[in-house]
């Protein structure tokens, strides 16, 4: 069953890590109500990349010495999740809205498993897809 409500639909993804893999799967799934792609300021892998190796291909890129790793244990065994240090969340990952809110912001924050951030995309919707980017020169994430 589809997340999306049926009739034609535009997925906009702002930079978040995970959610590429959602935008590009739901179309790959063969949901024909994807219509557009839109892009704000987010990383755009191509097949073979992941978001970890475009974090760190980029000169400028604050994200790899951002990068709290957190170690679990779960029934489905060991892993790593992935956030931002909150010290550093505002000047990295959200410059613009007031340090106030951004601080808000970095305790909230969601982590990522370490392994779905370096796993390598297996298609680029974008390629097929109507898609429309919005590039952030000022992001220290996705330069």
């Amino acid at each position: 069953m589809s997340p999306l409500a049926p009739g034609r639909t535009s997925v906009s993804r702002r930079d978040a890590s995970g959610w590429n893999a959602v935008a590009e799967g739901l179309r790959q799934r063969g949901n024909p109500n994807v219509k557009a792609l839109v892009y704000v300021a987010a990383s755009m892998p191509d097949t073979g990349e992941s978001p970890a190796e475009l974090s760190t291909r980029f000169p400028g890129s604050e994200l790899g010495t951002a990068v709290r790793p957190v170690p679990y244990a779960d029934n489905a065994g060991d892993g790593t999740d992935l956030s931002i240090q909150n010290d550093r969340f505002h000047d990295v990952f959200a410059a613009d809205p007031p340090e106030r809110q951004t601080r808000l912001m970095a305790v909230e924050q969601r982590p990522v498993s370490a392994a779905g951030f370096a796993e390598k995309a297996t298609a680029a919707a974008w390629k097929t897809i109507p898609s429309w980017f919005l590039v952030d020169d000022a992001a220290e994430t996705t330069r």
